[in-house]
């Protein structure tokens, strides 16, 4: 045993090799290339590699580094409910005019099933009084749906299950969607946001996700107030809703677009969505989700077209010049984060920290937030500071536009005026959102007024691949890979959707930036996951779905590939699977056969780290430098993509770079 070098200051306990290692080969796509044999060989290790798993207290096989879209407490409360749902889709991936089945699977309620009924996410619906049934329902459109199964016993318990459908486009010219189903009326509770329908209820459930790298998350704090439209007042109508959607959402997309300030006409979405009117004659509030599909669908008037009703007057519909003029601002698309029905009353609505966060996450990727809160006593009289709410709960519900956050809370415009607030805005606290903020929508984007309704040209994914992603640490249980895509369209792309699904499970929406075109995910070794991008246009155009085959990362330690020349093997918890060979010999080498797509080398980076040559099936193809300042471990260095599957040699020759000849290899990735 040699003396224990330390050049990065990290202890290692180091057995010299001066031999050729070969290691039986792990299955699963990578294998061994024979070494010839030489008087002077010995054995690394005489036993296959046991692979290294997550840690834990979760299944090894699906332990991931999340995003913000699960609650552990939250999933463990559903386990327990007598009453359960369960919603599995056929083909969670079609063409549009392409039929799917929906097969429910629950629980026997103990009073008896009262209703079962699968919404599909376009508006239509079946009803059922059996607890297992099966349905076929095709899509119109292409689109990502989200499928619902609600299941109701007699004693007022419920429960859900959601799916996601990616709906692509065919050849053939598809039908319109039938018209939006009408939304029951309830009772108004005041200050005209409307409470919601139970069925209704959006809740992110916790699910196995990808990190975005390390330290993933939203940033520390947003600030979106910079595109804001100055601060109006709705006055004593319950027009909450669309003073925040029509004036203040699309004021700000439009501002953010084209750097110009134009009011839109909330009456025009206000006259179409209150609920009803009340003995005195008067309308009440609304729903988020019906005025920003209104929206969608026809768009808003500006204020000065509209004319001088744009903000008060609730009883006259729109006339034909006002829809024709609204159809050039119209969202391409809007969603819900979630929406809490059934706790309106308790002490808090439910909002989970990982549904904060992935409120955070939208503000983060520049979408504003339309937010619906129970009103207390203490709000009318709220003019500075960081509002707490901590006063008794009145029977009202508000509507507010998020536009920003930092660690103390949200920056909320309200449509009260200047006088209320701080200068007609609200800082709230996260306890006092997480208290009472019950609901959370955001829109996808803006249509160009210049194409609005005349451009019919879908846009195009031209290029969707994934790679290890070099200058990155891996670990363990995961490695770093990115993803990358690129579009067309004969006017513009003005929004890229990420998707992805586990095991070949539901399909997730993943929060990126509209125009961004890469992104890096930590990805568990030893689960399957298959990612889906497409593209809209500032029509609202969507492109056909770019779909990447399913995949499995795998980690393999470095001994399970040959070596000749000099090498070290040097073990500590500092290296994937806590082990690493080394070399500092000129043209010393290690050899592996490897099977797969996809195909990362874990090293060291250090002050001491050399440059070695780099050869695929025999031939020269770059060199890479293991140079840094500091020590950096666990570090993927270089990287290669095979259009298939299919079976190649990777050589690694060390260089020997003069004052600084180290070459490390301690893992190998694949998928």
């Amino acid at each position: 045993m040699s003396t224990p070098r330390k050049r990065s200051g990290v202890p290692r306990r180091s057995t010299r090799i001066l031999c050729t290692a070969l290691v039986t080969a792990l299955t699963l796509g990578l294998t061994v290339l024979p070494a010839s044999a030489r008087s002077d060989e010995r054995r690394v290790h005489d036993s296959a590699l046991v692979r290294i798993s997550a840690a834990g207290g979760e299944d090894d096989a699906t332990r991931v580094a999340r995003l913000p879209m699960g609650d552990d407490a939250r999933a463990a409360l559903r386990a327990s409910r007598i009453l359960r749902a369960r919603l599995t889709v056929g083909d969670a991936t079609l063409e549009a005019g392409a039929a799917t089945s929906f097969r429910t699977k629950g629980s026997r309620a103990k009073r008896g099933l009262k209703v079962l009924r699968i919404r599909y996410g376009d508006g239509s619906s079946t009803r059922s009084r059996k607890l297992a049934v099966i349905r076929r329902h095709a899509y119109a459109k292409p689109g990502a749906y989200v499928a619902t199964l609600v299941v109701k016993d007699r004693t007022g318990r419920k429960a859900t299950s959601k799916r996601t459908v990616l709906v692509r486009a065919r050849a053939a010219v598809v039908a319109p969607p039938t018209d939006d189903t009408v939304v029951t009326p309830v009772d108004q509770l005041g200050f005209g946001a409307e409470p919601p329908l139970p069925e209704d209820e959006v809740a992110i459930e916790a699910d196995t996700a990808p990190g975005a790298g390390d330290g993933a998350g939203a940033p520390a704090s947003v600030d979106l107030r910079g595109s804001a439209m100055a601060v109006q007042s709705q006055g004593d109508l319950n027009s909450c809703v669309s003073w925040t959607t029509a004036y203040g959402l699309v004021g700000w997309y439009y501002r953010q677009k084209y750097g110009e300030s134009v009011p839109f006409a909330p009456m025009y979405v206000y006259s179409q969505t209150y609920v009803r009117l009340d003995a005195a004659g008067q309308p009440s509030g609304s729903h988020a989700k019906d005025a920003l599909e209104v929206l969608r669908a026809q768009g808003v008037d500006t204020a000065a077209h509209y004319g001088g009703g744009w903000a008060t007057t609730w009883n006259v519909r729109p006339n034909a010049s006002q829809v024709a003029n609204a159809a050039n601002y119209r969202l391409s698309g809007w969603d819900t984060i979630f929406r809490h029905a059934d706790s309106l009353g308790g002490p808090t609505v439910g909002t989970t920290p990982t549904e904060v966060e992935a409120l955070k996450s939208r503000l983060a990727a520049g979408h504003p937030v339309a937010i619906a809160f129970r009103v207390r006593q203490d709000f009318n009289t709220y003019g500075s500071g960081w509002y707490a709410g901590t006063g008794a709960l009145t029977n009202g519900l508000h509507e507010m536009l998020a536009l920003g956050y930092d660690a103390n809370g949200l920056f909320i415009q309200n449509s009260w005026g200047t006088d209320h607030g701080v200068g007609g805005y609200v800082y709230m606290t996260w306890d006092a959102v997480r208290r009472d903020l019950y609901e959370a929508t955001f829109a996808h984007g803006l249509v160009a007024p210049s194409t609005a309704g005349g451009d019919s040209v879908k846009p195009s994914i031209t290029s969707f691949g994934k790679q290890f992603a070099t200058s990155y640490v891996a670990n363990d249980a995961q490695a770093p890979m990115t993803f990358s895509w690129a579009g067309t369209d004969n006017v513009g792309v003005s929004k890229y959707v990420l998707y992805y699904r586990a095991g070949g499970g539901n399909w997730l929406e993943l929060p990126i930036g509209d125009t961004q075109t890469s992104v890096t995910y930590n990805l568990a070794f030893g689960s399957s996951y298959q990612f889906a991008v497409a593209a809209y246009d500032a029509a609202g155009n969507l492109s056909d779905w770019s779909l990447s085959a399913q995949f499995t990362p795998q980690n393999y330690a470095e001994s399970v590939a040959a070596y000749s020349g000099s090498w070290l093997s040097y073990s500590d918890p500092a290296y994937m699977n806590g082990q690493s060979y080394e070399s500092s010999q000129a043209n010393a080498q290690m050899t592996v056969q490897v099977t797969g797509t996809n195909f990362g080398l874990v090293g060291t980076q250090g002050p001491q780290g050399g440059r070695a040559f780099v050869y695929l099936d025999g031939t020269y193809q770059f060199t890479i430098d293991n140079y840094r300042a500091s020590a950096s471990y666990r570090t993927v260095v270089a990287w290669f993509n095979f259009p298939s599957s299919s079976t190649h040699t990777i050589r690694i020759v060390v260089e020997g770079t003069a004052g600084r000849p180290y070459v490390g290899v301690d893992s190998f990735l694949l998928s």
